[in-house]
C-alpha cells in the first residue's frame, strides 16, 4: 500500500496492489487512514489495482465519456 499526502491541497491518494488487497489487515490499516484523514478533513481516494488490459479499458472510458459530452 502506497499513500500520497499533499496536505497543501488536503487530498491522500492510496494505491493498493493485488497483495495488499490479500493481506490479512489491510482493511485495518485503511480504516485507521480514513479516521485519521476525516479528523484533518482530508480527502481520500483509493485506487485498486485491476485484472484488465490498461490500454483498453482507457480507450473504452475515454469513448464512453467522450459520447457522454457530445450527445449533451
Amino acid at each position: 500500500m502506497t499513500v500520497n499526502m499533499d496536505y497543501e491541497r488536503k487530498t491522500a491518494e492510496v494505491w493498493l496492489t493485488h497483495a495488499d488487497e490479500e493481506s490479512p489487515n489491510h482493511k485495518e490499516k485503511l480504516q485507521a487512514l480514513f479516521e485519521e484523514c476525516k479528523k484533518e478533513k482530508i480527502f481520500v481516494c483509493v485506487y485498486h489495482s485491476g485484472n484488465g488490459d490498461l490500454f483498453h479499458h482507457t480507450k473504452a472510458l475515454i469513448r464512453n465519456n467522450c459520447n457522454d459530452v457530445c450527445m449533451a
